[in-house]
């Protein structure tokens, strides 16, 4: 008699997430329990007990917000590094302590940064801007950083330009008063009337009218008003001679023309703002006269004498 035993033993077994075995049943957890019979060499039963532990994978997900046109993102393994230009989801496979897939997800928002010009027309020699610094000058160079509501740079380039009105004025003689501002819309008003319009007088220069008046002037949709002067009633005919007097172009770009008309023996000087005499010339009997004086660009004065009377012309070289 010959006596055969059975068998026993462990399968030990080490699987991520699931695993099959020889019974054919498929494990998703550990166990130490199941058994598989089999047949053994000596035709006697082989009993395997599974000895299975199961690991699991992992899985992460990674919000990321970044500010545009470009974020670098910076994976685990660096040949994955790349540049995100729009919302994006980007998987990277690792592996856990365990040996198992360890998956993360980066989902990838990129949000635009922003930039704009703020063009303004002000009226007035100054402006305060949103930097805090008050402008007197044309200006399209300033810019004023800040955030977005997402965190990402703001800029904004300023484009000023501004709108400063001349209210001053000349007094051609004691019957005329001449706005200094050129090319503008004028209407003369009066002082002592509650600023009332003075119907019919709406030219640069003011004459025939006794008052004390101002001059509402409006340029470029900006509007001003001069101070108030005094002048007195008289015929422009009978006591200006300069009434027919015109010079153009004015502003110019090369010479002046005077154009004189009926008027002999006229002096003339030019000074600038500082009153430095840059130019003059007696005894001018001509009607028409080209004053062809090499001037920088600026704001000059040019007054014209004939007997004892005089009259001053605000002159601009461009």
């Amino acid at each position: 008699l010959q006596i055969n035993n059975a068998t026993y033993g462990s399968d030990v077994v080490v699987a991520c997430d699931s695993y099959t075995w020889t019974d054919g049943n498929t494990y998703t957890s550990s166990t130490n329990t199941a058994t598989d019979t089999l047949v053994n060499a000596n035709g006697c039963d082989s009993i395997v007990t599974l000895n299975l532990t199961i690991n699991h994978s992992t899985s992460l997900t990674v919000f990321v917000e970044g500010c545009g046109p470009s974020y670098y993102i910076i994976m685990g393994d660096p040949t994955n590094n790349f540049f995100a230009t729009s919302d994006t989801i980007v998987y990277d496979s690792l592996l856990t302590v365990n040996g198992c897939d360890s998956i993360v997800v980066l989902d990838i928002t990129i949000h635009d940064s922003y930039s704009a010009t703020d063009s303004i027309v002000a009226c007035g020699n100054s402006y305060t801007w949103i930097d805090g610094n008050t402008y007197t000058s044309n200006n399209n160079s300033a810019t004023y950083s800040s955030s977005t509501i997402n965190g990402c740079d703001s800029i904004v380039t300023l484009n000023l330009t501004l709108i400063d009105i001349d209210t001053t004025y000349m007094a051609g003689g004691p019957y005329e008063l001449i706005s200094n501002q050129p090319n503008a819309t004028y209407q003369w008003l009066d002082c002592n009337n509650g600023f009332a319009p003075i119907p019919g007088f709406t030219n640069q220069t003011l004459d025939g009218y006794a008052g004390n008046v101002c001059v509402e002037i409006t340029y470029n949709g900006c509007i001003d008003t001069s101070a108030c002067m005094t002048v007195s009633a008289g015929s422009v005919a009978e006591s200006n001679p300069f009434a027919s007097v015109s010079i153009y172009p004015n502003p110019s770009e090369g010479p002046f023309t005077i154009e004189l008309n009926d008027l002999t023996t006229v002096d003339m000087k030019l000074v600038d703002i500082t009153g430095k005499s840059i130019f003059s010339a007696k005894g001018i009997s001509d009607s028409k006269y080209v004053m062809d004086a090499e001037i920088p660009a600026g704001v000059y004065f040019l007054t014209i004498k004939v007997d004892a009377q005089t009259r001053t012309f605000r002159v601009i070289k461009k």
